[in-house]
Formats: C-alpha cells, sequence, structure tokens
C-alpha cells in the first residue's frame, strides 16, 4: 500500500479520478487521500503479511520488476507471484545489495521463475526462466533459421 505514494500515482490524480466517478459531489482533496492511504495501509498490514506467508509456502514463484520513475529517477515494483497470489515490493535499484533488503527473498527457498536476472540467482534454492524469455529464444532462433534457408541449424531439424 505504501506504493500509492512511491510515484506510481499521484494523491492529486487519485483525487481528481475519485471526484469525477463520483460526479464531484465529495470534493476529495490531496491531503483526505493521503489520509485514506496511510490509514488503509496499516489495515492491510496483516493481510499482505498472510500473502506472504502463502508464497513462502509455494514450491516455484514468478516475480518481474516494473520500472517506474519517482522524482525523476528510475525506480521499481517487483512482483512475487503465485497461482492466486501477487506481492508488490518497492525497489530503488534491482542490485544484490537492493535485494538483500526484500524480506521475501531472504525467507524463500523455493524456486524463482525470472527473466533471467542474474542478480537473482543468489536468492532461492532453484531458477527456472519465465515463459516471455523462452518465447524469445524460440523466435531468434526460427528467425535464425527462416533466414539462413537451411534446414538444418546448430543439430536440429527443423521442418
Amino acid at each position: 500500500m505504501a506504493l500509492y505514494s512511491e510515484g506510481v500515482m499521484s494523491n492529486s490524480r487519485i483525487a481528481v479520478f475519485l471526484n469525477a466517478i463520483v460526479n464531484r459531489e465529495l470534493r476529495l482533496s490531496e491531503g483526505s487521500i493521503f489520509g485514506f492511504c496511510k490509514k488503509f495501509a496499516k489495515r492491510v498490514v496483516p493481510e499482505i503479511a498472510r500473502l506472504e506467508a502463502g508464497l513462502l509456502n509455494q514450491s516455484a514463484a514468478a516475480t518481474d520488476p516494473t520500472v517506474v520513475t519517482v522524482n525523476g529517477k528510475q525506480n521499481y515494483i517487483r512482483n512475487f507471484s503465485a497461482e492466486d497470489t501477487i506481492v508488490y515490493e518497492a525497489m530503488e535499484k534491482k542490485s544484490i545489495p537492493a535485494l538483500k533488503e526484500v524480506v521475501f527473498l531472504k525467507r524463500y527457498t523455493g524456486i524463482l521463475v525470472h527473466d533471467h536476472e542474474t542478480a537473482l540467482y543468489h536468492f532461492g534454492i532453484g531458477h527456472a526462466n519465465a515463459m516471455s524469455i523462452c518465447c524469445g529464444i524460440c523466435e531468434k532462433t526460427w528467425k535464425k533459421v527462416v533466414m539462413s534457408g537451411q534446414e538444418r541449424w546448430q543439430g536440429c531439424y527443423v521442418r
């Protein structure tokens, strides 16, 4: 919940959005939005802990960072997910020292599924490539085969 103030969406944009959907009847201010979010953030702490505990019990968890801009600087929102659970973590960097500060990664003992982020190889007990990486490798390989005009490429037959 702390992410609302991390550059994902400003309080003024949230206020404009909410005021628009209630036809400006509430006249919410940025301060009101800030207060609501602070109260909500405190109330969801137990639920976030429950979600993280569930993820810790999964044999595999996927993770991926999304770039966001905070005060003109590149930051990240990293997600950790498995089946019907997803937890977000705000991060300034994707470095090993930054990842070592993530409580979930400190405690997770399963397989991490990711887009071949080398820093993540320091965590978990195993690793798997995310489908986007696998699809990209297959696409590049197929294009090389087609463009070369060869039926045989790197010891594999393609028909």
